[in-house]
């Protein structure tokens, strides 16, 4: 791999660069290196739809993919479409982690859950019985996320949270935070989350309340696309104009790097942790030489 300032190419495709940052204190050595073996799946051979948005893994090694036509479920072996009852296509995907895990998942017009029929076959559950009748119309989910708070569910103007803990008097509850300004992005770091919200800022959940992040009102007019945990208490927040920054709750430092100019350039989209500690980020458009 060609070192690049802070920067490590890791794969170029398409118009979309995916680029890795060492992240500190967790370099790795490697004895050997090589070309992953990659396995390409066409829509033909998993009988769906082309677009598939995010991917989880159970603990039996099934995976499952939000996909156009519902959610994919795939042993390895063979493929089953799990359809919604309105034939909607998905968006997200978070598992639950335990003995008894819980495949939450949101897309167009539902937010539900998988669950095992009679005969042991992964079905979706619907939780929109719990969305009040004149919030359904707006139920759109792009991010999904499991938290010991309880699942969220962000769509454009509205958050869902479902209350999955067994132990809490709110089991089964469903709240709703609606805003007229739309939610951009939201993550979640170290079980809390953040939500990027047009003209405000970033914001933070606190208890029940969304509050504004100490200075993130510097991002009302900008795009945040990726926030990852930097170390311990620092967090990376990358945006889409104003560049990467290292934010550890009251200061906001910027973390310059050699790709800079040309992640600005070419319209950052999203980021991931890698396995070995490193970052991922991928833009829209562009290719170096």
């Amino acid at each position: 791999m060609k070192r690049n300032g802070n920067f490590t190419k890791l794969l170029k495709f398409s118009k979309v660069l995916i680029i890795l940052i060492p992240l500190a204190g967790h370099a790795q050595t490697r004895n050997e290196a090589g070309r992953p073996f990659i396995t390409n799946y066409t829509p033909k051979q998993y009988g769906a739809h082309p677009q598939n948005y995010a991917i989880v893994q159970d603990q039996y090694g099934v995976m499952y993919f939000a996909n156009g036509n519902g959610v994919l479920e795939h042993d390895g072996v063979t493929w089953r479409l799990i359809s919604l009852p309105t034939n909607s296509y998905t968006q997200s995907l978070a598992i639950a982690s335990g003995p008894d895990e819980i495949i939450y998942t949101g897309g167009q017009g539902e937010l539900g859950y998988l669950a095992p029929d009679s005969i042991g076959q992964m079905r979706f559950v619907s939780l929109l019985d719990h969305v009040e009748p004149e919030d359904r119309l707006y139920v759109n989910v792009w991010n999904t996320y499991v938290t010991s708070h309880g699942v969220y569910f962000q769509g454009f103007n509205h958050l869902f949270r479902w209350s999955n803990d067994q132990a809490s008097n709110d089991r089964g509850k469903l709240q709703v935070w609606k805003s007229k300004l739309r939610y951009l992005s939201s993550f979640v770091i170290r079980d809390r989350l953040y939500l990027h919200q047009s003209k405000v800022g970033l914001l933070q959940m606190m208890g029940d309340s969304l509050q504004l992040v100490r200075g993130g009102e510097r991002f009302a007019d900008d795009r945040i696309d990726a926030m990852l945990p930097y170390d311990e208490r620092r967090i990376l927040i990358a945006t889409r104009s104003q560049g990467l920054y290292l934010f550890d709750g009251s200061v906001y430092q910027p973390f310059k790097t050699a790709a800079d100019a040309f992640l600005l350039e070419n319209q950052l989209f999203r980021g991931a942790l890698s396995p070995d500690g490193s970052f991922a980020l991928a833009t829209m458009r562009g290719a170096e030489s």
